[in-house]
């Protein structure tokens, strides 16, 4: 799938065991698995109401409209600077940020109204051209004319859509691509030019959303 995803599950005992898979792609993930046990002893009332969600409706949900910044942070690796008893705080934040966001998703609580069918579409539409063409993505005017709607309309619905800008989402997503290529090992010049970006631009991109530079992200991969 492409952009930013989303996934809960309850998965209570004697459920039969499944598998997930990505086919042709390459992908990053991140999760928080709790126990029952586990459940009752946090004393959150945030992690209840979710499992109480997942109980009343599916008991697995999946949707594509998610904060693309929210999902690239919580994917991203921890800084190394963390150490010992600090690298668990730091986990621990980042599994208190991905309650917060299950639980705003599940309980509705992210977008009041609903866009027209039309305008939802012709949001998904340009997502789908920014996707294939995050090393050169189209201007606003010529996104809106591809797909056939107005820049105006285009920018509302892609907005109410995915909570964010259409500049904003072309740049999360060039950041996490270069990411994901830094993880595999691939050079930041060479990851540079595929996302678009020139290798002083994507080193300080990089390092305002992820708190690491280019060349860290390789060196924590290889190690």
């Amino acid at each position: 799938m492409n952009g930013a995803g989303l996934t809960a599950m309850l998965c209570p005992d004697g459920a039969q065991p499944f598998h997930s898979s990505v086919s042709g792609r390459s992908a990053r993930a991140c999760g928080l698995f709790l126990a029952t046990d586990d459940i009752a002893d946090t004393g959150t009332d945030a992690v209840h109401e979710i499992k109480l969600a997942l109980e009343k409706g599916n008991p697995l949900q999946a949707s594509l409209n998610a904060p693309p910044g929210a999902v690239s942070r919580l994917c991203a690796p921890v800084d190394p600077w963390f150490q010992g008893a600090a690298r668990e705080l730091a986990f621990e934040a980042r599994a208190l940020e991905m309650s917060a966001l299950a639980l705003t998703w599940l309980t509705g609580c992210a977008l009041t109204g609903k866009l027209p069918l039309r305008n939802e579409r012709y949001a998904y539409a340009a997502r789908e051209v920014l996707e294939r063409r995050l090393d050169h993505p189209p201007s606003l005017i010529e996104l809106a004319r591809e797909v056939g709607i107005n820049a105006r309309s285009l920018t509302d619905a892609f907005r109410a859509c995915f909570g964010t800008s259409i500049a904003a989402y072309v740049t999360a997503r060039r950041l996490d691509l270069a990411a994901i290529l830094l993880e595999q090992g691939m050079s930041p010049t060479e990851a540079a030019r595929r996302v678009g970006y020139t290798p002083s631009h994507l080193s300080n991109a990089i390092h305002r959303r992820f708190g690491i530079r280019p060349q860290d992200m390789r060196t924590h991969h290889s190690g």
